[in-house]
């Protein structure tokens, strides 16, 4: 999908594969629409297990990416990374393995950038570098070595920058990112959500209404949380002394009025049709992985007309979305929604222009909603037209794509 990006000499790893192995506390999934490689992603120190390394190694071969920070990795963790040969970026920092375990990294020849912060090291474990030659940053803050330590290790490795970071008396830890848990993301009357994974005395705020929680005028979570309306759920954990976590968030879904049908005017790209217009209306939500439940536009736009098998009174539809910006799938350009009686008898009843991301950003799942005065009907008519990327994106002056995999009307 992107002008100029790597190639791979590998095959994609099967999607059902891939779909299997993403759990709530590891991502993994494709770094491109059109590429075979794998970034994988571990979160929750609490729930990770070295099995779960195992786990991946039927598609060892797919990983250029593996996220490990804050992980409670061990030495003998390592021999499975080992076996990911084709690694490019590998972030082991703030975890429990030493120095003596780094030589169980030695099989990564085409790694390029590899982060080490935090864990107790010496500047004689950096020799495990010999016959890495592809590997040009290694990232070595609050190691315990120091840059005069760093002077032999330089000349022995002239093609790698050694990066040590600011040197602090102390270092202030981030809280890890709250657990949310609930029962579903759909949901007809009302779903209970509880926070898991904190430590203690930690205060945990959240909003629903999209906007970022802060530490003082945002709801304070008290044991048990209550949805019932379709709500972006963000939570962000708190503790004096500690840096505030990263923002957790969760998208749940009124279930709202029965969908009879959806028609799709115009096609969706042969590679991201699933089931057709039935995916925007069974209650199956995607997960972050767009080779998954997804339609994926950009040629053209999206045109969809949803069908009531009698009249009914509508204010509104939510259209739940993914953005990864990194693979071009960015919010719409705009958004129209009409009305009316008939097929051939339909007016506007409302039109928006989302908000476009700024920069690169991880990929997340969101929703666009449109409210409207009470209108009966018995057909809508949905249109969605993809965005031009901007400038400051890698693919500036080309479409982006857009990709939905539930509508809902209320």
């Amino acid at each position: 999908m992107r002008t100029g990006a790597a190639v791979y000499d590998f095959p994609a790893a099967d999607a059902g594969t891939i779909k299997k192995l993403n759990t709530d506390y590891r991502v993994v999934q494709p770094v491109d629409a059109q590429s075979p490689a794998l970034s994988v992603e571990f979160y929750g120190a609490g729930f990770y297990k070295g099995e779960q390394l195992k786990e991946l190694e039927i598609v060892k071969n797919n990983i250029i990416s593996l996220g490990l920070n804050k992980m409670p990795v061990k030495d003998e963790d390592l021999k499975w990374i080992s076996g990911f040969t084709n690694l490019r970026k590998l972030n082991l920092s703030f975890t429990q393995i030493t120095g003596a375990g780094l030589s169980q990294l030695q099989p990564l020849k085409e790694l390029q950038q590899l982060s080490l912060s935090g864990n107790a090291l010496k500047a004689t474990d950096l020799s495990v570098f010999n016959g890495m030659n592809k590997l040009n940053t290694v990232y070595l803050w609050n190691t315990g070595i120091r840059e005069s330590d760093l002077v032999a290790v330089r000349t022995a490795f002239p093609g790698v920058s050694f990066q040590t970071g600011f040197n602090g008396d102390t270092v202030i830890t981030q809280l890890s990112a709250p657990i949310i848990e609930a029962e579903e993301a759909f949901f007809t009357i009302v779903v209970p959500v509880k926070i898991k994974g904190l430590i203690r005395n930690t205060v945990v705020r959240y909003t629903t209404d999209g906007s970022d929680p802060d530490s003082l005028t945002s709801p304070l979570y008290k044991g048990e949380i209550l949805i019932n309306k379709t709500s972006i759920l963000k939570v962000k954990a708190f503790l004096p002394g500690w840096v505030s976590s990263n923002i957790a968030e969760k998208s749940f879904y009124h279930a709202g009025i029965k969908i009879d049908s959806i028609e799709l005017e115009t096609k969706p790209n042969a590679q991201y049709a699933a089931n057709g217009g039935t995916t925007l209306h069974d209650q199956i939500k995607g997960d972050l992985n767009f080779r998954t439940k997804w339609l994926g536009y950009r040629e053209g736009d999206l045109k969809a007309y949803l069908y009531f098998s009698s009249p009914v009174k509508l204010s509104g539809i939510t259209l739940s979305m993914l953005m990864d910006v990194n693979s071009y799938i960015m919010p719409a350009q705009q958004i129209e929604v009409w009305g009316g009686a008939s097929k051939s008898n339909l007016r506007l009843l409302q039109k928006i222009n989302p908000d476009q991301p700024k920069m690169i950003m991880p990929p997340t799942m969101a929703m666009n909603q449109l409210t409207f005065p009470l209108t009966e009907l018995k057909v809508l008519k949905v249109v969605v037209k993809p965005v031009i990327l901007p400038n400051w994106h890698p693919g500036k002056g080309e479409r982006g794509w857009i990709f939905f995999d539930e509508f809902f009307v209320q």
